[in-house]
């Protein structure tokens, strides 16, 4: 994935990492990004997304009511506590498109071509919802990695650790190809990376192609994956 090569040259197994079952907004983009990918030819699934666990604990609930809640205990549930009901219906459409089964930390990125990272506030380190990820940073990914309209757009700089700082940065530099959705992103990406130019800023998902969500326009040709950092 060097140089002048694109995602489009190759039919690849493609990991899509994302957050999909954080909202409908979520999951609208991840099912956008994943038409895009898969009308180029390429196999996608989704990443499971016990990668957020860790920091996340009501998506580490929701993960273990799935393996041994009685189905008619979930929907008790559901019917009484909007966020679950919805939690359940974006993770039952992710299930449609395709996830993969959880695997450990170790062996989670194994078989993979690539994974793309984004769209979604992957990088919003600052918001009390997302905070530091690894993975969401590459740190792990064992194969290569792209991002696609990934968004820091909530980063405060002057809240960010000089320690957490040296580990986004490193992270960022694992990757083949940077791109963000938001002008902001981009400044502070390049900024800390010291390579003005290295990280498009590409479309949203949503605007890419055909997808559950209502408001999509279906635009001609492949999205634009970002540019080499290397």
């Amino acid at each position: 994935m060097n140089g002048s090569n694109s995602v489009a040259d190759k039919k690849l197994r493609i990991g899509l990492l994302t957050f999909y079952s954080a909202d409908y907004g979520s999951f609208y983009q991840g099912a956008a990004l994943h038409d895009q990918l898969t009308k180029m030819g390429h196999s996608v699934e989704f990443v499971d997304e016990s990668f957020r666990y860790a920091n996340t604990p009501r998506l580490l609930i929701g993960g273990l009511a799935d393996l041994f809640a009685p189905k008619a205990l979930q929907e008790l549930v559901a019917g009484k506590y909007y966020p679950y009901s919805r939690y359940l219906v974006v993770k039952q459409e992710a299930r449609m498109l395709g996830v993969a089964s959880p695997k450990t930390k170790r062996n989670r990125y194994s078989g993979y071509d690539l994974v793309v990272v984004g769209s979604d506030e992957l990088w919003s380190v600052s918001n009390k919802y997302v905070h530091f990820i690894e993975d969401c940073f590459g740190i792990g990914i064992t194969c290569p990695h792209i991002s696609y309209g990934t968004s820091g757009i909530t980063v405060k700089e002057d809240q960010v650790s000089p320690k957490m700082k040296k580990k986004m940065t490193e992270g960022l530099r694992s990757f083949t190809r940077l791109s963000v959705r938001d002008q902001t992103t981009k400044e502070w990406v390049e900024r800390w990376l010291g390579k003005p130019g290295c990280c498009a800023h590409v479309i949203d998902p949503n605007d890419l192609s055909e997808s559950p969500s209502p408001c999509v326009t279906r635009l001609p040709g492949p999205p634009d994956f970002g540019l080499p950092i290397r």
